[in-house]
């Protein structure tokens, strides 16, 4: 009895996995279940503190979710449910046009600012402004940054001009920028490749080497499953990739390791999902509450129990 209430009790603390994607046409962020790709509901209401057109979205280390609001060129930060915080971003440091967001080593926050050319760094656990990564004022010039992500000691974009920039991450400095089409979302996969999505003429999403910028070969065919102007892409907790595809407001997933399709994850449309652009999978810790109902429930198991005996 004591056995089966204490694992009953681990059970309930375990956390479960959960998908948040934005979903620029109708400003909110919508929550599905990470292994059923069942809709779970409207994770950040249309709106929510100013919400207008999100597009980047990540989870820090303190359980904040930090959602890009290109139309009021703001971070936006809600709490493990969703409650709005704050701002933790805006023009008055620079920002202007936020698309994707990446966290990076010592908690940093990096933000691809695509209207003036810069990537700026924020402190993701306070919000507080660290300073420009990178801006047009080097050389070559920064062009519309959209997309972003951060590993292997670099950060890589993605560029107007048919370009994934890699910088060093401690010095900001260019080492290669390969070319490819109209590129969108970037990830780093678990082995180090840099994955990218490219939204058109072609929809697909090509694999490079992580440090030097050589192409690997397409990972995710043109159109595999349906794909329509791919936008955020990652690994799941499957280790198998997803895909935001936003011409058919889906999140498609593919096999992790050879990019083969296997299905709609997220169905279109589902629970209001309309242009999807890019998602962040998190643990979904239980409520205090439910914690403390639990630990209530095992300590009179055990009373019960004792006196048994």
């Amino acid at each position: 009895m004591f056995l089966r209430f204490s694992l009953l009790f681990v059970a309930v603390l375990v956390a479960h996995a959960d998908l948040l994607v934005t979903s620029a046409n109708t400003d909110s962020v919508l929550r599905y279940d990470a292994a059923t790709g069942s809709f779970l509901g409207t994770f950040i209401s249309s709106g929510s503190g100013g919400l207008d057109d999100p597009r980047g979205i990540v989870v820090a280390a303190n359980g904040d979710v930090l959602v890009s609001s290109v139309a009021t060129d703001q971070i936006l930060r809600y709490d493990s449910s969703g409650a709005f915080l704050g701002v933790s971003g805006d023009s008055s440091t620079g920002l202007n046009g936020p698309i994707q967001l990446a966290i990076g080593p010592s908690d940093i926050l990096y933000a691809a600012s695509s209207q003036n050319n810069a990537i700026l760094k924020y402190d993701s656990l306070t919000g507080a402004f660290v300073g420009v990564f990178v801006s047009d004022i080097l050389m070559p010039p920064l062009n519309t940054p959209r997309g972003l992500a951060v590993g292997n000691g670099r950060v890589y974009t993605s560029t107007e001009g048919d370009r994934v920039r890699y910088y060093d991450l401690a010095t900001s400095m260019l080492l290669v920028s390969p070319f490819g089409d109209n590129p969108r979302g970037l990830t780093v996969g678990p082995g180090g490749s840099l994955y990218v999505a490219f939204a058109g003429p072609a929809s697909q999403v090509n694999q490079y080497n992580g440090m030097t910028g050589a192409s690997v070969g397409t990972f995710v065919a043109h159109e595999s499953g349906g794909l329509l102007g791919p936008m955020g892409i990652g690994f799941g907790p499957d280790s198998n990739f997803y895909v935001a595809s936003s011409g058919t407001n889906q999140i498609l997933r593919y096999n992790g390791a050879t990019g083969a399709f296997i299905d709609a994850f997220v169905a279109s449309g589902s629970g209001g999902l309309s242009n999807p652009q890019f998602f962040a999978f998190r643990q979904d810790v239980p409520e205090p509450s439910t914690a403390a109902m639990s630990l209530i429930g095992l300590s009179v198991a055990v009373i019960v129990r004792l006196l048994k005996k």
